[in-house]
Formats: structure tokens, sequence, C-alpha cells
């Protein structure tokens, strides 16, 4: 077990720990209720910064709410706001691509069957009349 993991969830006296010695298999109960009684008594982004300092390589699991809120997404502003026909207006995250001469597109995504007729029409030659005869008959 790495040192510095004990030292940041302050349990250096399990480095000492005789029942400790033995393969993973036989300590990984001891070590996950000291590691699930500190990460507890903390958020995700204080442990990791703990961890941080006591050289533990580590980073939060972020969850969509974080990803929103993060420092990092306001600097970049990535977020856009789209109007949905159903829904109204909604908050998503743009494209994270900037180019300079080439600004992204932010658009939703169609509805079921929004594009069918001109989809049939452009790509299937589909005549407005067929295209009338389908709907009739409940196809499309």
């Amino acid at each position: 077990m790495g040192a510095g993991l004990l030292k940041a969830i302050g349990r250096e006296n399990l480095l000492d720990d005789e029942n400790l010695r033995g393969g993973l298999h036989d300590r990984e109960g001891i070590l996950r209720d000291a590691i699930e009684s500190w990460t507890r008594e903390r958020t995700k982004f204080e442990a990791m910064e703990l961890l941080f300092d006591c050289g533990v390589p580590s980073g939060p699991i972020m969850d969509s709410g974080d990803l929103f809120d993060s420092a990092h997404r306001q600097a970049r502003d990535l977020l856009v706001e789209i109007d949905h026909p159903q829904r109204g207006a909604m908050t998503l995250f743009g494209c994270p691509i900037r180019l300079s001469e080439s600004p992204p597109q932010n658009e939703r995504a169609p509805l079921q069957g929004e594009h069918t007729d001109t989809v049939l029409q452009s790509e299937l030659n589909v005549g407005v009349a067929d295209l009338a005869a389908l709907h009739e008959q409940g196809v499309i």
C-alpha cells in the first residue's frame, strides 16, 4: 500500500499493521474501510487536492452537474442555449472546438421523423402526392 495514500487519509499507522503484510486480498477490507471513512467526510475535489498534495495521482469522477458548474467550462463559454420545440429553452454543452474562421453551429437534434418528408423527397425522389398517400395510409 502506498505511503502517500495512507498519509493523505491520516492512516500512516497502517504501514506497520501486521494484518496488512499479506496479499491484497487479505488487506482489502481494512483498507477499503479506512478509505471510505476518509472520503465520506470530503468532497471529491477536496479528496483530490489532499491526495495530490501527498503525491498520489488522482482526479474526480465528474457528473454532469460538476461539468456544468466547472470554472473551466465557464472560462471556455461552453454552454449554449437552444430553443427546443417541445421543451422550450434548454442549456446544453456547445462544441468545444473553436476555429477562428469556422464558428460552431449549435443546433438541437431533430425530433423523431421531423425530416422524413424532406429525406424521402430529396434522396428517394418521392413525389408530393405519394408522400400524402403514405401519410394517409399511416406508413409514415
